[in-house]
């Protein structure tokens, strides 16, 4: 029987691939959500783990960014989000999820009739930062911290996919029923949360906690050797 399983990180992406599963890439905060805001609104994204384009790219992480901009092709660089998809990029189906369209991408999910994996992204040791050499095997191997936002959205979509769980996305939908009510203040107060409002990032976290505020479900696959994010939308009920 078809299994939705809950997974962290390049070893979850790892796993998922070696069980041929389908593939969600859950980063709440903020990756998962701007390539939802910014596929809703008809952009195309090229993921970057690329170090050196994070000062040219940070603002496009914002969920707010694509409102008033013509749509396009840009380049959205993440450590955590953006490199799990490329990672990813190889399996079957990869989808992007987010608190913001989790009952589309569960009910995606759910009509493949195909074990899923949500990969939670969770965060990179921002302490271990300056020190990495071989920055995407750093990323790798670094990229093993619990998120609150990753498990919050994970649960959003076990609460509305249909399918068996595993006993972690169990889980999961349990703490996302326990804060289904107050999303923004949970997201406010997980330490990513706090992260951004230090970086004066705090607006796109309320953005980023408004529950399936779009029907879109950013697929990623590989173009011309390149890999991309589009959009395909949900119509209809289950």
């Amino acid at each position: 029987m078809p299994e939705l399983s809950l997974r962290w990180g390049i070893d979850g992406v790892e796993d998922a691939l070696a069980n041929v599963d389908n593939v969600v890439i859950v980063d709440v905060l903020r990756f998962s959500s701007a390539v939802v805001a910014a596929t809703a609104r008809g952009f195309i994204i090229e993921p970057s783990a690329d170090k050196y384009r994070k000062k040219e790219s940070g603002a496009r992480l914002s969920p707010g960014y694509y409102e008033n901009r013509v749509p396009g092709r840009v380049q959205i660089y993440s450590s955590n989000g953006a490199f799990l998809s490329i990672a990813a990029a190889e399996a079957e189906n990869v989808f992007v999820g987010s608190l913001l369209n989790a009952k589309a991408v569960a009910r995606r999910v759910d009509g493949l009739r195909h074990s899923a994996s949500l990969i939670a992204a969770g965060e990179i040791d921002r302490e271990r930062l300056p020190m990495m050499g071989d920055y995407e095997t750093d990323m790798a191997d670094g990229n093993r911290i619990f998120c609150m936002e990753d498990m919050l959205g994970a649960g959003a979509v076990a609460r509305f996919s249909k399918m068996a769980k595993s006993s972690e996305c169990v889980q999961a939908e349990r703490l996302f029923r326990l804060f289904e009510t107050k999303l923004g203040a949970a997201l406010e107060q997980s330490a990513t949360g706090r992260f951004n409002e230090s970086r004066g990032n705090g607006g796109d976290t309320q953005l980023c906690s408004e529950l399936n505020r779009y029907d879109v479900v950013p697929s990623v696959h590989i173009a011309d050797g390149v890999v991309e994010i589009s959009a395909a939308r949900i119509t209809g009920k289950r």
